[in-house]
């Protein structure tokens, strides 16, 4: 079971959602809880925590319904820009390893 407190948490949810195990709705839903509610900020690297803000940002912008990307294409994101950024953010982090 993944501890929604813990950092790993938003490293698994990224490869669930890449690999198409959740959808993109519930991956942004999962997101939102562990790093904007419930996780230690504290427990991330300052160069992680840079990035998951950046990402964040991005993540929350994501809709499913077509009507908020045809009112404004600037606020919302569909989901092939939901992924891309997902894999950037997960790229970004890999190479912080690296």
């Amino acid at each position: 079971m993944l501890n929604v407190t813990n950092k790993s948490y938003l490293y698994s949810i990224m490869d669930l959602y890449l690999s198409g195990e959740i959808s993109a709705s519930c991956f942004c839903d999962a997101f939102h809880l562990c790093y904007d509610i419930k996780l230690d900020l504290n427990s991330l690297t300052p160069e992680e925590e840079k990035i998951f803000n950046k990402y964040s940002s991005i993540f929350c912008r994501f809709s499913p319904f077509e009507e908020d990307l045809l009112l404004d294409p600037h606020a919302f994101i569909n989901e092939i820009q939901l992924k891309q950024a997902v894999q950037n953010a997960k790229m970004a982090l890999e190479n912080l390893s690296s």
